[in-house]
């Protein structure tokens, strides 16, 4: 078996062997593999994350939004056992008032 494996040993013994198919395990060409690569570069070359703007944003949300939750699961909790009609009607009321609290404090209205 150490002859099949050793390519100098195949040489010397005249032993040739067939091309073995090479699985890609999905590591084949992608058409858009280029396009993901510059973006990704120019990405790098151009986000500024110490732009003063971004240290605002941060501050901004761990001062206003960090506790903020779309959902409330403790409160679907508390109301078990429901129904899956219940837990949708329960997650969709959440989700509305949440979305309305968010957008009421959202960055882009307030006024400084």
């Amino acid at each position: 078996d150490y002859i099949l494996l050793d390519t100098n040993e195949q040489a010397r013994l005249g032993v040739t062997l067939p091309e073995q198919e090479i699985k890609s395990a999905g590591r084949e060409y992608f058409p858009w593999h280029e396009r993901v690569v510059s973006a990704r570069s120019f990405l790098e070359k151009s986000l500024h994350t110490t732009h003063p703007i971004m240290l605002d944003l941060l501050e901004y949300w761990i001062q206003k939004m960090s506790d903020f939750n779309l959902i409330k699961v403790e409160e679907i909790r508390e109301a078990l056992p429901l129904t899956i009609e219940q837990i949708q009607a329960m997650v969709a009321a959440q989700s509305k008032a949440g979305a309305e609290l968010f957008i009421e404090g959202a960055i882009w209205d307030r006024k400084e």
